[in-house]
């Protein structure tokens, strides 16, 4: 069967084609931003929330953890003290797996913003152009998103984790704490990551192909003119 061409079949120009469907691509377009704009404050959300892990009922002592913020509730008064900044990761507990998970989560935020900056700013720049840079751009935040939540379980058997969590927490295993809602959305935002980032690249390849099939139309009736 034959591959189905509209300028084939009712005399419709590549050009005239790829006109038409840069219109409609510029909707989904628009959705994709929203959608890219929706997933950034959600995972610099997540980057700055200290409840990713936390203390349960069964827990020894109270205290809930972040990527980079700790807190342990003081066995003298009811406060907690809190320890740890993004900005100076010596202030971290000594274990390269929290400080890797930190650096690459905080590491996708910085690269969805950048994304955010070059859509916005390159609106004169053709469009295909800009949504390939994008669709790599938002590869390399799905790799350090994912990176970030996979490393960040080995990090449990640092001892502020195990003074809450007790002695049966350790690399990969919680003991008496649990997942709390951070972590938990910062799973599913890899996900909407991995679709956005399909999503983009969709849409290069597809504005890519007719702008294609608009030069070469274009050569061969520069070509036929000679």
């Amino acid at each position: 069967m034959s591959k189905f061409r509209i300028d084939e079949i009712d005399n419709i120009s590549a050009y005239d084609y790829y006109k038409f469907y840069l219109k409609n691509s510029r909707v989904f377009s628009i959705i994709w931003i929203i959608l890219t704009v929706c997933f950034t404050i959600c995972i610099i959300v997540c980057f700055a929330s200290s409840e990713w892990i936390g203390d349960t009922v069964k827990s020894p002592t109270r205290g809930y953890f972040g990527l980079y913020h700790f807190c342990i509730r003081s066995p003298i008064s009811s406060s907690y003290q809190c320890s740890g900044t993004w900005t100076d990761f010596s202030t971290l507990p000594n274990n390269s797996a929290i400080r890797a998970a930190c650096f690459f989560v905080g590491f996708s935020c910085l690269l969805s913003l950048i994304c955010i900056v070059i859509f916005i700013f390159s609106l004169a720049i053709k469009l295909e152009r800009v949504v390939h840079i994008c669709a790599w751009i938002q590869l390399l935040i799905l790799i350090c998103l994912f990176v970030g939540i996979s490393v960040y379980p080995i990090g449990w058997d640092v001892s502020s984790i195990r003074l809450v969590c007790g002695k049966n927490s350790g690399q990969l295993k919680l003991g008496s704490c649990s997942m709390r809602w951070a972590y938990i959305l910062a799973c599913i935002l890899s996900f909407v990551q991995l679709f956005l980032t399909i999503f983009a690249f969709l849409l290069a390849g597809r504005q890519a192909k007719y702008l294609l099939e608009h030069a070469g139309e274009k050569r061969a009736r520069l070509t036929g003119n000679i």
